[in-house]
């Protein structure tokens, strides 16, 4: 029988606890990736209203989703999803607590929504996975904690080995990253910030390990829900940042996902990473704020983490989290020095810097719809409150509005005639599988074809044209090879258009056999 983790390496820190003097002497994997974006400032100021929504029914503590044009609110203590309006009216609450079909045994305290179908995906206090559809229809529920469900054939010795020889190549060796508080979830895959939890590895114990942690363990799982066993994925690394010196004050970290891969951005770097799906990275982006400092001091003891964590997260400042709609990506910067924050906004089709805001600490972007953004201000514990902001992106003259093409928006509209969701079926591992969806411009000016890619490296996604005419009619051929997989498989395919700076999204399920 399995030795348990918790016998093993019992550590329950919250977050990235490391110790000791840092530094690497192997290749960093950012090493040479290209600095894309520049700094084009015209935005310092929104319109804005403010919009306070009754929390009196909710544990005042969870996460914020817009889906549609509903706003979701995932409650962290208490089990349910409750739906407001934009406007903030409360519209009805979904999913109980118990052992039914549609239920929840504990409160979801970290969850994710599905960008391809908007269905929701939970863990709950116990770590055990579930996924809901849009119409809160429960499709899978874990019977375990997802990390015990990692299960690589050890055997006890096996775990007695690799308690004397950690190695971060091992699953099991992870677990969630509690200090990120943040899940992401695309195609029926679930990604997950992680952390080693091995005391001899993470410099809990023996300080000399912290080198090895920075460089060699990784920060990301991935998995279907379905099958975590089967498709598991560790990927990812710490910038150059953390290997220079010891910071676990600034190990934490927060992440969105891209039609390429995730966008990661590090509290103690000014850059953001665009990384793969097998965690490479491809490039970076993004603007140091000149209040926040870089010489961040190094930690060589637990106690002195303790003891320093609040005195040096506010005396040095940090980045913080970052979000993706609408057509740009937000970053929250906390400067040094309690001198307050600033929400920097780049523009996703360029990845220019084109705002700088000041906004109050704890701003945190939730969504977009319709061009209006919504972001947590802060909770209002005296009147049991969430104080929400409404803004729109506006200089004094005129909107700024996401540009995809030279010319900007369009009028024409992709439609699918076809599903977009495709039940592939079985297919042998080895062979192509070749998916046609037809669409249309359906609006009443040319569209214009920019870009198709997908979530794995796997896929080839083209269209028969570039440009179509309103009523023209093309094709999405996809091309998908199976070469060295197993079992269940979701595809995701986007196409961006310059009618949008949304992309369209397109789904293949199949089962490599």
């Amino acid at each position: 029988m399995k030795m348990s983790l918790q016998r093993l390496f019992s550590w329950n820190l919250s977050g990235v606890i490391i110790l000791g003097i840092c530094g690497c002497g192997k290749e960093s994997p950012y090493d040479g990736i290209p600095h894309i974006g520049e700094k084009n400032v015209s935005l310092t100021s929104v319109q804005s209203d403010t919009l306070r929504i009754d929390g009196r029914f909710t544990s005042l503590s969870g996460e914020w989703f817009i889906r549609d044009s509903v706003l979701l609110f995932i409650d962290r203590y208490s089990v349910g999803v409750k739906e407001f309006t934009l406007d903030g009216q409360f519209t009805g609450e979904h999913i109980r607590q118990g052992r039914g079909p549609d239920e929840l045994i504990s409160p979801a305290f970290s969850a994710a929504l599905d960008e391809t179908d908007g269905g929701l995906v939970f863990q709950d206090s116990n770590c055990w996975v579930a996924r809901f559809d849009r119409d809160y229809r429960r499709v899978l529920y874990s019977s375990q904690p997802w990390f015990a469900m990692l299960d690589s054939g050890f055997s006890e010795r096996d775990w007695s080995e690799l308690y004397l020889r950690p190695d971060p190549e091992t699953p099991e060796m992870y677990e969630y990253n509690y200090i990120c508080e943040r899940n992401k979830a695309a195609g029926h895959r679930l990604y997950i910030p992680v952390t080693t939890e091995h005391t001899q590895f993470n410099g809990f114990e023996k300080a000399s390990n912290a080198r090895r942690y920075w460089c060699e363990s990784y920060i990301f799982i991935s998995f279907n829900p379905d099958d975590i066993a089967g498709t598991r994925h560790l990927f990812g690394h710490y910038p150059p940042a953390y290997r220079r010196r010891n910071i676990p004050v600034f190990g934490d970290y927060d992440f969105c996902l891209d039609g390429d891969g995730l966008i990661v951005s590090f509290a103690a770097d000014p850059n953001l990473y665009i990384i793969d799906f097998d965690g490479n990275p491809i490039s970076s982006f993004g603007s140091a704020e000149s209040g926040i400092k870089s010489d961040y001091p190094s930690t060589k003891s637990f106690r002195e983490y303790e003891d320093a964590y609040k005195q040096q997260r506010s005396e040095y400042g940090h980045y913080g989290r970052i979000a993706r709609c609408g057509g740009y990506v937000f970053r929250t910067c906390r400067l040094d020095g309690g001198a307050g924050c600033i929400l920097q906004i780049y523009e996703e089709s360029s990845f220019d810097l084109v705002g700088r805001i000041p906004v109050k600490d704890g701003f945190e972007v939730i969504g977009e719809c319709g061009g209006t953004f919504l972001a947590l201000q802060r909770i209002d514990l005296d009147k049991e409150e969430f104080v929400l902001v409404k803004f729109r992106l506006k200089e004094p003259e005129a909107s700024i509005q996401p540009v995809s093409g030279p010319d900007g928006m369009s009028d024409g509209e992709l439609t699918f005639i076809d599903s977009r969701i495709v039940q592939y079926g079985d297919i042998k591992a080895g062979e192509t599988a070749s998916v046609r969806i037809r669409f249309e411009n359906s609006g009443s000016s040319p569209l214009t074809v920019l870009k198709t890619y997908s979530t794995c490296n796997c896929t080839s996604a083209s269209t028969d044209s570039r440009t179509y005419a309103p009523g023209q009619k093309g094709v999405l051929d996809i091309s998908i090879d199976t070469e060295g997989k197993h079992g269940p498989e979701t595809i995701v395919v986007r196409v961006l258009t310059d009618a949008s700076s949304q992309s369209h999204i397109a789904r293949i399920d199949l089962n490599v056999i």
